[in-house]
């Protein structure tokens, strides 16, 4: 990973630094080292959620599956939404280019909320981790360790509202300043 991030930095410097303004570079920097932090945290997120599911139910096909499904609930519905702003019509390549830094900006934020929640805290694999403890706990209702998986269950619950709470904040302040940016912009034309 160290050689390929060293290679990829090496590349984008290459291209970008004989442009007179550096701003370019430098966003074009941060978001390599954002997604290559996402990237590595990755399977690390893999192996504390398998293990934990695993160690709680003995249930090592199954704890894959929601692993498996933790991943696909965050690319499909958390970044695969970002690439509508990539333009199919390659004829026109301004516009298709406005469209990939757009796709590139809009997956980068995606990127920095995941990052700065963390994955295993993000509301998409929370849904997961609830629905695959219910879906044990009903495996498993005859045991006596029911109960503590009925109290995970509400704290994990209690968790995903309280997530959703703060992603709710979060997208307010980030509306916000915004539109602080549009009006000083907007004041400042004149």
């Amino acid at each position: 990973m160290r050689q390929v991030k060293e290679t990829q930095k090496l590349y984008i410097t290459d291209r970008l630094e004989h442009l007179a303004d550096r701003v370019v570079h430098d966003v074009a920097i941060q978001i390599f080292h954002d997604s290559a932090r996402f990237v590595s945290k990755m399977p690390e997120f893999m192996k504390d959620l398998y293990q934990s599911c695993n160690d709680s139910f003995g249930a090592t096909t199954k704890a894959w599956e929601l692993v498996c499904h933790c991943l696909e609930e965050l690319f499909t519905k958390q970044m695969k939404p970002s690439l509508k702003f990539v333009v199919s019509n390659l004829q026109e390549p301004k516009r298709a280019g406005v469209g990939v830094i757009h796709a590139a900006f809009s997956l980068s934020v995606k990127v920095r909320e995941l990052l700065f929640i963390s994955l295993k805290n993000h509301h998409s694999t929370t849904n997961s981790h609830v629905r695959f403890v219910m879906k044990m706990v009903k495996k498993d209702k005859k045991d006596d360790k029911s109960q503590d998986l009925v109290k995970r269950i509400e704290v994990l619950e209690k968790e995903k509202s309280e997530l959703a709470s703060h992603l709710r904040g979060l997208k307010s302040r980030i509306d916000k300043l915004v539109n602080e940016s549009k009006k000083w912009k907007g004041s400042h034309k004149e």
